[in-house]
């Protein structure tokens, strides 16, 4: 009888938890992702785009290869993806695992298919591997997220950007 007397506390915590949002959050979803290249042409390798979340780190999305770590004199100032969450959401952590580097990457919170009027969520300078960037204060709800890559990796003699998954919460 022990036993079913302490059951209801047990069940009872973590409900009285849930409602309020820990520091890593609930997991959010990602509806749908395409290449994002506002200074080029509209596109970036947008079929690959989707496995950055389809949950294998052995898929990746990789950019077009460039001249040099700044796009080869392009006149670009970034390029990248953009994460459509089907409804607005307030992300607060950013977890991508990067298939080269070092790269320069800032993560946007976007309410438009563009960088106009994006929140920063945060940025890294020189990272490879798996980088978690985490907002400093509460962000606001939007629809987007935009992985913005200002720096390139170098790639087998040319240079990219290279996801291999990305995860919200």
């Amino acid at each position: 009888s022990s036993a079913t007397a302490n059951a209801p506390p047990a069940t009872a915590a973590p409900t009285q938890g849930a409602p309020t949002e820990s520091a890593g959050g609930q997991p959010i979803a990602i509806l749908s992702a395409t290449g994002f290249d506002p200074q080029g042409d509209g596109q970036e390798k947008n079929s690959q785009a989707p496995r950055v979340y389809d949950g294998n780190l052995s898929t990746a999305w990789t950019s077009e290869g460039y001249g040099s770590a700044n796009f080869g004199g392009l006149g670009k100032k970034g390029l990248g993806v953009r994460l459509d969450l089907g409804q607005p959401t307030s992300v607060n952590q950013v977890t991508i695992d990067l298939g080269n580097g070092p790269v320069d990457v800032t993560v946007y919170a976007a309410t438009k298919d563009s960088l106009d009027g994006t929140t920063v969520i945060g940025a890294a300078t020189d990272a490879s591997g798996r980088i978690q960037i985490k907002a400093a204060t509460a962000m606001p709800k939007t629809q987007y997220v935009i992985v913005w890559f200002t720096k390139l990796g170098p790639d087998g003699g040319r240079f990219r950007a290279t996801i291999s998954e990305i995860a919200l919460s």
